[in-house]
């Protein structure tokens, strides 16, 4: 049997990364569970700057890219302006994102030719990761353009689902041991993505198991991007360093300091150093320069109390960052039991003293559970690699993904009867235009058109409402706007009516769930899209299993259930259904 090969590719706003796994049979091929290859760039490191520099004609890449020309234009942090609200920055981020991600795939291509990265014959999957909080038009653009760059059959993921799960995974013996995961007892987590363009943060629940499952509760910040990032702490070094040199000449030797060793100090000297608790003495690109301008320089003496009072505004919106997430989710800052950071720039010492309240002048303690405990912060070696190990880790989870971001839309009234884990009933209004999400896990195929149906609609809409003991009227939990992200989720466009749906969810997302539709029954589980014709579900055995939780499946669909209730409910109305199916075809 031939293996699928997953290969999941991280597009960075300062780093990109890719890394590949094979499973056969849903497990993994390599005896190591957790190790998966990496595709290596000219650097000999499993990693590549997410760089373009264009001289003329010419375009390079990476690395070739950091290697300065006269007369060549350099193009970084071009993610940050795929959602810029400049069309033109917009357009441009677009460019450059597709090019760059033609070269990942060429790379990818040219050792997966040598034999390096699997078999002839291996299935090909793509997972690529996104922001949490980008819009649905950004999302579907990632996967259009890596398609078209040339990686196969191409999913779509959340950088916070994929980090949650490498993380938890990769500590899962340490994590049970200390008892802060325990089986069946959902675990409430702070993912804390801190980039060289912004911070993300996502407040999830994670249920440990054989298959995880995690949700999103809320991602943040919700608009436009709050500047605490990388660069950021780049500038601060540099206004240190302006004050170190006679003002007559710190513009002029500062411009020969070009932005990336400017970087590579902090990443390499400052960061590590002040992690130490050392007083960084030097900067041997900037002192080299100011040499040989003939310029004393002041001694750097840049110490953790210095760095703390140039950079006190910028280190108090991290703080500020964490309380916004915690308001808008509704959970309480003490029922935040893991913290993990992903991330370069989450190495930085301030990053755990602020987390653990040892940072008086900045805030006070933040989460009560990580102060008492600073073991809660999960962190990795490099933290670099954490969203590319857990997209390859896909086939090991359970993915209840959220399209964040999505547009608002005008309502549409219609009396939707809604299904919970308990019974039918309830009424909502309000619809929205359909939004093309990731395809089906584990399916390469673009989801199928609805069949035209040839059952009375109006009888079985009739059906569903007419009392019957398996429907319960007026019983569903639905807010206003939660059929509209159930209807994003599941890919029903607005102008087709919905009789009967379900929220699968723990928390009531509706992240996940199924519908029963006008063209036929629709299911979105673990972040993938899956649809029957009304004609293939009235010929569909079902089955119930477990998987962890309740589900039920039906010709290719399963219909889970999470919540607790009485799952007899969903089984007892699928068999009148296809029942009155049948004997409806019959007689038409």
């Amino acid at each position: 049997m031939a293996a699928e090969r997953v290969i999941g590719v991280d597009f960075g706003t300062s780093t990109s990364v890719i890394r590949v796994k094979r499973y056969r049979g849903g497990e993994p091929v390599s005896q190591e569970r957790l190790v998966a290859e990496a595709v290596v760039f000219n650097n000999g490191i499993p990693m590549v700057p997410t760089l373009i520099q264009r001289l003329g004609e010419n375009a390079y890449f990476g690395c070739d890219a950091q290697t300065a020309k006269r007369g060549a234009v350099l193009y970084h942090s071009f993610k940050v302006d795929l959602e810029s609200p400049d069309p033109e920055k917009r357009q441009k981020a677009r460019e450059l994102t597709q090019e760059f991600l033609k070269y990942l795939a060429g790379v990818y291509k040219s050792q997966s030719e040598g034999g390096h990265l699997g078999e002839a014959d291996d299935r090909e999957r793509t997972i690529i990761s996104y922001p949490v909080k980008w819009g649905s038009g950004t999302k579907k653009f990632m996967l259009e353009a890596a398609g078209q760059a040339g990686f196969p059959n191409v999913e779509g993921m959340d950088e916070a689902q994929a980090a949650i799960h490498a993380v938890t995974l990769q500590s899962e013996s340490y994590l049970k041991k200390e008892g802060y995961l325990r089986e069946g007892r959902p675990c409430t987590v702070l993912l804390i993505d801190m980039g060289a363009g912004t911070t993300d943060l996502a407040l999830c629940r994670y249920m440990p198991g054989d298959s995880p499952v995690t949700e999103t509760l809320v991602s943040w910040p919700v608009g436009g991007n709050v500047l605490f990032g990388g660069r950021e702490a780049d500038e601060l070094l540099r206004d240190y360093a302006r004050t170190k040199l006679p003002e007559d000449m710190a513009e002029k030797i500062l411009s020969k300091c070009s932005a990336d060793k400017f970087k590579a100090w902090k990443e390499n000297t400052v960061s590590p150093g002040l992690l130490r608790n050392d007083t960084v003495e030097n900067f041997p690109d900037l002192d080299m320069i100011a040499e040989l301008y003939d310029v004393e320089m002041e001694p750097w003496h840049l110490t953790r109390q210095t760095f703390e009072e140039k950079a006190e505004a910028y280190l108090k919106k991290f703080p500020a960052l964490i309380r916004g997430c915690i308001a808008a989710s509704g959970v309480k800052d003490a029922d935040i039991e893991l913290v993990i950071l992903t991330g370069g720039h989450s190495q930085w010492y301030f990053v755990k003293e602020i987390l653990t309240g040892r940072l008086p002048a900045v805030c006070g303690s933040l989460l009560p559970q990580i102060t008492e405990d600073p073991n809660r912060i999960l962190s990795v070696t490099r933290p670099q690699e954490t969203v590319a190990l857990g997209l390859v880790y896909a086939p090991m989870a359970s993915f209840s993904g959220s399209p964040a971001g999505l547009a608002d839309a005008e309502d549409i009234t219609e009396n939707v009867y809604v299904m919970d884990a308990e019974g039918f009933g309830g009424a909502s209004k309000s619809a929205a235009s359909p939004v093309v999400l990731p395809e089906s896990a584990g399916s390469s195929s673009s989801l199928p058109e609805p069949a035209a149906s040839s059952f009375s609609l109006s009888e079985l809409a009739e059906k569903f409402t007419a009392g019957q003991d398996f429907v319960h009227p007026g019983r569903g939990d639905f807010a206003v706007k939660n059929m509209t992200l159930l209807r994003e989720y599941l890919g029903i466009s607005a102008g087709e009516k919905v009789y009967l749906a379900c929220d699968t969810t723990l928390l009531g997302t509706c992240k996940y769930g199924y519908a029963f539709a006008e063209s036929g029954v629709y299911s979105r589980r673990y972040g993938g899209m899956e649809f029957i014709s009304w004609e293939i579900f009235a010929d569909s055995g079902f089955r119930p299993f477990d998987i962890g939780e309740f589900g039920i499946g039906i010709g290719p669909l399963t219909l889970c259930h999470t919540k607790t209730g009485e799952p007899g409910n969903a089984l007892r109305f699928i068999e009148e259904l296809q029942k009155y199916l049948r004997q409806n075809r019959k007689q038409g």
